[in-house]
């Protein structure tokens, strides 16, 4: 038996809004998980866990905006532009994205 449902997406083109994601909440005994790639990108956490949302993921959105920043680079050097490197993250922040942790 299941332990939680997964609201699967309602078509390609299909938002999810936080009405229909509440009444599926509402109506299942087991914890839902909200897939936020087919939801509507305005809903907050906060508002997913006043409606009783126990989990969210978001799949590959954070893999699909780098390639989009990517892919946004390569167009504008294949027109001979380079306007993408001022929105590039700085070394430093880089750095401490990616520091170890403190011991």
């Amino acid at each position: 038996m299941a332990e939680g449902v997964r609201l699967p997406p309602l078509g390609r083109e299909a938002e999810r809004t936080l009405d229909q994601m509440r009444a599926v909440v509402s109506s299942v005994g087991r914890p839902v998980n909200v897939v936020m790639g087919f939801a509507d990108p305005s809903i907050t956490l906060e508002q997913l866990a006043e409606i009783g949302v126990r989990r969210v993921s978001i799949g590959g959105a954070l893999s699909r905006l780098a390639l989009g920043s990517f892919l946004d680079g390569a167009r504008q050097m294949r027109a001979g532009r380079f306007g993408f490197l001022t929105e590039m993250a700085s070394i430093s922040d880089l750095h401490e994205a990616f520091a170890p942790p403190p011991e």
